[in-house]
């Protein structure tokens, strides 16, 4: 006999702003309106995608603890400053964003020279204040990724020595709270009622980061689901990860060098023969870390990378695909060769 449970039928939005979103979802039964508010609220303050800037480059400067003429504050306040503009990647190709002015006056994020690539959520975030006749210039690194990273893991072998790592909050998400209230279902009041807040930096709408971080918990209880569901959850085209592989054909098709990894990271996957990503996703980390002159920077890079794609190390492609994929492109590497003769 199957026992029915209650669940929601579907989330309420009360309020919603461009950066903040209060939500409500009823009945659970007792214990469960907790359990699935832990899990988002976890989700939301860890994994949600974003843009930071990575590194910092200022003319004259070589490292973080210099002091620029003509400017007050030291070059490490004004990173810290940086940091805290808010911003959103249109895209998924790292970015270059630039400063270039002339005292006296302030220092505005407004002042930002960026194209339709970036755009500056809050231009009056201050960044330093200049004397008359100094001179700012600088350029910003800015890139895609989840969580925080402190500086040591945003450091680019392909960057030029004066720029500058720094740490990187790439969570667009700044607070969550979740409340439990009692709910009702016909007579029966034991059952509760989850309400969420959500407060972002505008970047992304907080209805969309609940609805990421919903798939996110979705995608890391696939592996739970018994066998007897699998062709209904579509779980055997899916690896150990819940990532339906056979959906990410668009960047599984893509040659590595598309990836925009640093020299040395492409140089290790050329020497192990990978040409292609869905090449890339079948190797484990234990191969790439046991290959030749391959180290936890690359590897870092390259998880990093697939991440953005939706894509992991260790996936098992189907058979099936992994024929089709290699018969593709053997046909399209001797059209080349014949064109070139």
């Amino acid at each position: 006999m199957n026992f029915k449970y209650q669940r929601p039928r579907k989330l309420d939005i009360e309020e919603l702003t461009p950066n903040y979103g209060r939500f409500t979802a009823e009945p659970f039964e007792r214990g469960y309106g907790m359990t699935i508010g832990i899990g988002l609220r976890r989700v939301l303050l860890s994994l949600i995608e974003g843009a930071a800037i990575t590194a910092i480059r200022i003319d004259g400067v070589l490292h973080e603890f210099s002091i620029i003429p003509g400017i007050y504050e030291d070059v490490l306040n004004i990173i810290l400053n940086m940091k805290t503009v808010p911003l959103r990647l249109n895209g998924d190709e790292t970015q270059v964003l630039r400063i270039n002015k002339t005292g006296p006056g302030e220092i505005l994020s407004g002042d930002i020279i960026t194209d339709n690539a970036v755009e500056i959520l809050d231009k009056n975030v201050h960044l330093a204040y200049m004397e008359d006749g100094a001179k700012f210039q600088a350029e910003m690194i800015v890139k895609r990724g989840i969580g925080f990273k402190i500086s040591d893991q945003n450091f680019d072998e392909s960057l030029s020595v004066d720029y500058i790592p720094v740490d990187a909050n790439f969570n667009p998400v700044e607070k969550v709270n979740y409340t439990i209230t009692p709910s009702r279902v016909g007579k029966t009041t034991d059952y509760e009622k989850l309400i969420i807040e959500v407060w972002t930096n505008g970047s992304v709408s907080p209805k969309d980061t609940l609805a990421r971080a919903g798939k996110i918990l979705r995608d890391h209880l696939v592996v739970f689901i018994d066998y007897q569901d699998k062709d209904k959850h579509k779980a055997s085209s899916e690896p150990e990860s819940g990532i339906n592989i056979e959906s990410k054909t668009e960047y599984l098709e893509k040659t590595v060098e598309s990836m925009g990894l640093s020299v040395r990271a492409l140089k290790c996957l050329k020497r192990l023969g990978v040409d292609y990503i869905f090449e890339l996703v079948e190797k484990s980390e234990h191969e790439l870390l046991n290959s030749k002159n391959f180290g936890k920077k690359s590897l870092e890079e390259i998880i990093s990378k697939l991440i953005e794609y939706d894509l992991g190390l260790g996936q098992r492609l189907p058979e099936s695909l992994r024929l089709e994929y290699r018969e593709r492109y053997l046909k399209k590497e001797n059209n080349i060769e014949v064109m070139e003769d």
